[in-house]
């Protein structure tokens, strides 16, 4: 992955996103994603991302558990939204990398990067990000949320609404707990 102020750039096989998931993402359809571009060069593909106003997630310091577990929020309505739009987030990589967050605006934005082998289930996504944001956070309290978040996605088999909703109690929690 090479990275610029404004644009980075991932290069991979042809074919990897399938040219309606090319269209949706290149006219910003969904706003799950940053804006891209693509070049083709023979049998790999250029994707050109402009994340401008958004850092990676790898940048970005949580200064308490409300805040990490509003942007995971964000992230859940993220990947909602590119449901809505058939994108397939089994496909989507997802680890501090790809996931930009603008703090001026409070959102969250994906790069589509395609994985080299879709998960198994679309919830594995998403605890993929939980690791990193887990290895990521400053305190024990913050790593702990992730890890029961995590265990909640692994073993109630629900739906990104029921993580929703879970989140929402996670926050209630928190600021009952002050």
């Amino acid at each position: 992955m090479e990275q610029g102020k404004n644009i980075f750039t991932v290069e991979y096989e042809c074919g990897r996103i399938k040219e309606f998931e090319k269209k949706i993402l290149a006219k910003g359809v969904c706003k799950a994603f940053l804006p891209m571009s693509f070049v083709y060069f023979g049998d790999t593909e250029r994707a050109n991302y402009d994340c401008s106003g958004y850092q990676p997630l790898a940048n970005c310091e949580f200064r308490n558990s409300k805040e990490m577990v509003d942007l995971l929020e964000k992230c859940v309505f993220a990947l909602i939204d590119s449901c809505g739009h058939l994108i397939n987030p089994k496909k989507i990589e997802l680890n501090a990398g790809t996931v930009f967050y603008s703090g001026s605006r409070k959102e969250v934005r994906f790069a589509y990067v395609p994985k080299a082998i879709p998960a198994e289930k679309t919830s594995n996504v998403f605890a993929e990000l939980l690791k990193h944001i887990e290895k990521s956070a400053r305190s024990k309290e913050m790593q702990d949320y992730a890890k029961v978040i995590a265990s909640y996605i692994e073993y109630s088999n629900g739906s990104f609404f029921d993580v929703i909703h879970y989140l929402g109690e996670l926050k209630q929690e928190i600021h009952a707990c002050g």
